[in-house]
């Protein structure tokens, strides 16, 4: 990563190119319709060379049948040559090439060429595999078509020819140790006396589901990082032990992580595991491991958001739930099988890292009560995080725009976040930091869809500014219009105290869907603290340490904040640069 004067670093960047080790079904059925048409140009190319070979034969025993006697039967000019055999070997050549699907290209870190899909009944059959995880792997009750331990391991075996498919999933397997000993790594080490072709690993629902804290990768590459110093307690420091000993116990096999798809059932974080995705991505890319990620496939999900259909109780899939997800994960385990990932990792900044970027930068701040700091009784009312960033990291000069109770949607009146952004025009800044969402979601705003308008069509007449989406759309939309050239976030913030809260702050889950989404949208970097485990175990809201109130923050609760704010400043300037 190159900073501002020119020195490289190794900073983690929010916005690289991932290697993708996963495709979409739309990818994967235009890539198996290419690799279709590519099998047919070569069968027609080699039809149409055998054809004038056969012409060509066909011309000379015409031309011998009435050249003069002198004429040698067969023999052709340099014009028939070049006209017949030539062509013939180069649609030869090209055909084989066609067919041969050694020849296709293939991700690596450093390419972004989507690979043409293996096939899966060729590669699997005859194949053993283990198969890891917790109860979705297991199966356990929900696969009413067939007994205990089937699921999609069962379907991929027999379905696609394995001689073994062993699933040694458990109920209430996790990936940290907050089940105690009943952990995905303990599958893993139980059954290593077997060689596997493929050792296929899935958790982190039970860590979701008993919101255990995310921690953070040791901050050195795999070969460096030494198994002592992993924090077990946390679904980082487990899922960094459970690959290594993957990758020690099984040195010879295929190793794949399945990410689970979107769930719906509201225990835990376990319909807001964003945060626990991106870890366990990070995680597997640090460790050279490949991920099939449904969660992020919106397609499937759009597909699974039927859960009757598809889900059991909102989490595990039913017989059908397997029947679907099965051909994903043979697939994957076809693209995969014996290739190589090299590992990938971009350590976290340091506090020195952070100042250095932020020092001498210029920044602006808009928001509702929290970034307005109503309760920073040590510094006083338009300080908060804001201040303390500037104070702290060394800004040359911020502006705290933000106003108490201000709001996204224009529904409640004219004390709106775009307001403050329209009335600080004529400022440059580096960084321009956006908040809001609390207010709509404490007056019951409803919320309303992100539009699919983009900055070519945007069309504001076709906003329903009486929603939340609507409001967030025009505030995105006029703050990437009016800094074309700051580096925009948008900062969601912790949990509310539920017991506290008014209308639906205390259950703001799918508000930040949509400032998420939306921001995805207009290029914003948006940091979730909503969703972030760790930050709300730290943060406590429920006591009255960090907040008098269990909505805002209070001096203790800014000091927290900021850090947590500057560092994701920082780290996506530094992606920009």
């Amino acid at each position: 990563m190159i900073f501002a004067d020119g020195a490289e670093t190794s900073g983690r960047s929010f916005y690289r190119q991932r290697q993708q080790y996963w495709l979409t079904r739309k990818e994967r059925l235009n890539a198996l319709w290419r690799l279709h048409m590519k099998k047919i140009t070569a069968w027609i190319l080699t039809l149409a060379s055998l054809a004038l070979v056969m012409s060509s034969c066909g011309a000379s025993t015409s031309q011998s049948n009435t050249s003069s006697p002198t004429t040698t039967t067969g023999q052709t000019t340099p014009a028939d040559a070049s006209g017949t055999t030539e062509p013939s070997e180069t649609m030869a050549s090209t055909a084989s090439s066609a067919s041969d699907p050694t020849t296709v290209s293939t991700p690596t870190p450093t390419e972004s060429v989507t690979p043409v899909p293996a096939d899966p009944m060729e590669v699997l059959k005859g194949k053993t595999a283990l198969f890891c995880g917790d109860s979705i792997v297991m199966a356990s009750t929900h696969d009413t078509k067939h007994a205990a331990f089937y699921g999609w391991p069962g379907r991929i075996k027999d379905q696609y020819g394995m001689s073994v498919g062993k699933n040694v999933g458990v109920d209430g397997a996790s990936v940290s140790n907050c089940r105690g000993n009943n952990t995905v790594v303990n599958q893993v080490i139980n059954n290593s006396k077997t060689k596997y072709d493929f050792v296929i690993l899935e958790g982190g629902v039970n860590d979701a589901w008993d919101c255990q804290s995310i921690g953070s990768p040791i901050q050195l590459p795999a070969s460096e990082t030494k198994v002592a110093d992993l924090d077990l307690s946390t679904l980082a420091g487990g899922l960094e032990n459970l690959l290594y000993r993957t990758k020690k116990l099984y040195p010879d096999a295929t190793i794949g992580y399945v990410i689970n798809f979107k769930m719906t059932m509201r225990v835990g974080y376990l319909t807001e595991m964003q945060e626990y995705i991106d870890a366990i991505k990070r995680i597997c890319e640090k460790w050279g491991v490949p991920y099939l990620n449904l969660y992020e496939d919106e397609e499937f999900n759009e597909a699974f958001k039927k859960s009757s259909r598809y889900l059991a109780d909102g989490c595990h899939p039913n017989s059908a739930g397997y029947d679907l997800i099965a051909p994903y994960i043979a697939q994957f385990m076809a693209d995969i099988y014996g290739k190589e990932y090299t590992p990938f990792f971009e350590p976290d900044l340091t506090e020195e890292q952070i100042k250095e970027i932020l020092k001498s930068k210029t920044a602006a701040f808009f928001g509702d009560s929290i970034t307005y700091a109503e309760k920073d009784s040590a510094y006083g009312a338009g300080y908060g995080f804001a201040g303390r960033i500037s104070a702290d990291y060394g800004l040359e000069s911020y502006k705290n725009f933000a106003a108490k109770d201000a709001a996204v949607s224009p529904k409640l009146g004219e004390n709106t976040v775009l307001k403050q952004v329209k009335g600080a025009e004529g400022g440059s800044y580096d960084f321009v930091v956006l908040g809001g969402g609390l207010t709509d979601a404490s007056n019951t705003v409803s919320l309303g869809v992100v539009s699919k308008m983009t900055a070519e069509n945007y069309d504001e007449s076709k906003l329903n500014l009486k929603t939340f989406a609507g409001g967030l759309d025009q505030l995105l939309y006029e703050t990437v219009t009016r800094y074309p050239d700051a580096t925009i976030v948008y900062v969601v913030n912790y949990k509310p105290n539920p017991s506290k809260a008014t209308g639906m702050a205390g259950r703001m889950s799918l508000y930040v869907e949509a400032i998420e989404k939306a921001c995805a949208k207009w290029g914003v970097a948006c940091l979730n603290l909503y969703t972030n485990p760790t930050f709300n175990k730290t943060f406590d809201i429920t006591a009255k340490t960090n907040s008098t109130d269990g909505i805002l923050p209070n001096s203790a609760g800014y000091d927290l904040l900021a850090p947590v704010i500057a560092r994701f400043l920082a780290e996506t300037y530094a992606a920009k640069s």
